[in-house]
């Protein structure tokens, strides 16, 4: 990373390396023509004049933070002649903010978990079965006109000729996986909005339970 600075201040970066930026802000400002290296391959700094300078910039190591009630905030930038250095800070996040991110967070894990698929016993099988929204409304048709001859292929490979009651069987086992996914972001979702603080708001399992 690159800077070029007027005595304390930075005029252009911190960037990667680009000759024609650092040339063309030169030639704008200081009315001079000069022809930087393509590739900067040291880090010597190149005196353009008595006070502007393109320097190496030097990013201290990210501290640890908890990305989940907070985030880093910065640069904080120190120029000199030769170097200017950086770092970051971590600073709490605002409560709302991250309630707001573990609702939309705990919104796709129940999405995940309800069109996960779930697992059954039909005539003495466990055979699993799709709970996407399309593969449910299928069920839904099944259900409202079923025969006892109603024929469906399970994990790709296994056929059965359902009864009515094998289908409502299928069909309740949905309902109830589908429910539990959105009870449990229920359940989530009032902790997450009940919480007043970040400590409480990390405490709050985000993991949706095994099944079984």
């Amino acid at each position: 990373m690159w800077a070029l600075t007027s005595g304390e201040t930075i005029q252009v970066g911190p960037r990667e390396w680009n000759r024609w930026v650092f040339q063309e802000w030169i030639q704008e400002n200081l009315d001079l023509l000069i022809a930087l290296p393509q590739q900067k391959l040291d880090n010597d700094v190149i005196s353009v004049s008595d006070t502007v300078n393109i320097v190496p910039v030097v990013m201290d190591t990210d501290p640890s933070y908890n990305s989940k009630t907070q985030a880093l905030s910065g640069p904080d930038l120190t120029v000199s002649s030769n170097i200017v250095t950086g770092s970051y800070q971590v600073v709490d996040l605002p409560v709302y903010f991250v309630q707001n991110s573990l609702l939309d967070h705990i919104s796709a894990v129940r999405y995940n978990q309800e069109v996960a698929g779930t697992v059954t016993q039909i005539q003495g099988q466990n055979v699993g079965v799709a709970t996407d929204r399309v593969s449910r409304s299928a069920w839904t048709h099944a259900v409202i006109g079923s025969t006892d001859a109603f024929n469906w292929k399970f994990n790709n490979t296994t056929w059965l000729t359902l009864s009515t009651s094998d289908v409502e069987t299928v069909s309740n086992s949905i309902l109830v996986h589908v429910n539990a996914a959105f009870d449990w972001e229920k359940t989530t979702s009032d902790q997450i909005l009940a919480a007043g603080d970040l400590a409480t708001l990390d405490a709050i399992n985000l993991q949706y339970p095994t099944e079984g």
